[in-house]
This record gives structure tokens, C-alpha cells and sequence, in this order.
């Protein structure tokens, strides 16, 4: 029983100095460079068939992405909350395939799409250890490019990490324009 309380005590004691510690204070900038793949973009049109009207042709698109790569400026507002934004890339190319018959195909020419966006973000740290942050964020964005008809994305970030101090590691699981999965390196000065 004894040691029993011993070991509580100590995850207590460590769980409150984790969560006492701040990583950044008001005033931190933070720069990053990532990579995600599985962007909304390519989620979105990741298979798309269509049928015709007098159902004598079906159209199936296939889309291969680069993955996305962007750089990120933010700021501490305060203690917890980070506010910047971010410029992102990922070049799309859509592979068409109209079926017009029983086994009758016609492959349509490759198409590269670039997409380009700009965005505005926050973070929230539930964890800000100089050597470790755990955080969540969201992100509005404008994009240009031809495969699509609207010129606004989002990003949710559910969980990100971020290992080290000054130079550290990240990884962001989320949906939107930065992907599903991404990593990359930060500085924080």
C-alpha cells in the first residue's frame, strides 16, 4: 500500500510540473517547414466516376498527389495560444479513363493541377514543456487552382506534437489542406 501511494504521488507531482512549465512565453515566434500527405483535395476527387445520361459511357478518375509541403510562421499571443499563418503546395495529377463498351477503353491525357494556399491558423498547447507540447488547431484557407470550383479550405488539427526545445520535431494527425498525417521540423525563437 505503501508504494502504491509513493507511485501516485510521483505521477501527481510529475503531471503538475509538466502542465505548470510553459515551452513558449507570450511573445514566442515559432517557424516551420512540413510535409503532409492525404490532403482534402485529394480526398475529395480521390475516386470520382461518372456515369452518362443514356448510360453508354462511364468516366473513372483516379488522383495522385505530391503530398503537401508548407511553411509556417506563428506567435504566442499568450502562454498557451498561438496565432500565424502558413503558405502551402501540393501539385494534383488526375488520370481519366472512359469505359465506352464491353471492354473498350479510352485513356484521356494526365492533367497537373497546382494548388496553392494561404492560410490563417491557431494553435491551442494543452501541454507546453520546454521539450514537449501537445496541442490541437484550427485553420481557414485560400487556394487557387483549376480542379476546383470553391477557393476555401479548412485544417483541423486534433493532435500535434512536438519534440525538443528551441529546434524540434512535429507531428499533426488532422483533416484538411495540410493533410491527414504531417511532420516536419520547427524553431522556436
Amino acid at each position: 500500500m505503501k508504494s502504491l501511494q509513493i507511485i501516485f504521488t510521483t505521477v501527481l507531482f510529475n503531471i503538475v510540473c509538466i502542465t505548470g512549465v510553459q515551452a513558449q512565453l507570450q511573445g514566442t515566434s515559432e517557424l516551420s517547414l512540413g510535409y503532409g500527405s492525404n490532403s482534402i483535395y485529394k480526398i475529395s476527387k480521390f475516386y470520382d466516376i461518372s456515369v452518362s445520361s443514356d448510360f453508354s459511357s462511364l468516366l473513372y478518375s483516379e488522383i495522385k498527389s505530391s503530398g503537401v509541403a508548407s511553411l509556417s510562421y506563428k506567435y504566442a499571443i499568450n502562454n498557451r495560444f498561438m496565432i500565424g499563418g502558413s503558405v502551402n503546395y501540393e501539385n494534383l495529377k488526375i488520370n481519366k479513363i472512359e469505359y465506352v463498351g464491353f471492354l473498350d477503353f479510352q485513356q484521356i491525357p494526365e492533367q497537373n493541377y497546382s494548388n496553392f494556399s494561404i492560410a490563417l491558423e491557431t494553435d491551442y498547447r494543452y501541454i507546453s514543456n520546454p521539450k514537449f507540447q501537445m496541442y490541437s488547431g484550427l485553420g481557414i484557407a485560400y487556394f487557387s487552382s483549376e480542379a476546383f470550383e470553391s477557393n476555401t479550405s479548412f485544417q483541423i488539427n486534433a493532435l500535434g506534437f512536438r519534440v525538443g526545445k528551441k529546434l524540434a520535431a512535429f507531428a499533426e494527425l488532422g483533416f484538411g489542406y495540410k493533410g491527414f498525417l504531417a511532420l516536419g521540423a520547427s524553431l522556436q525563437f
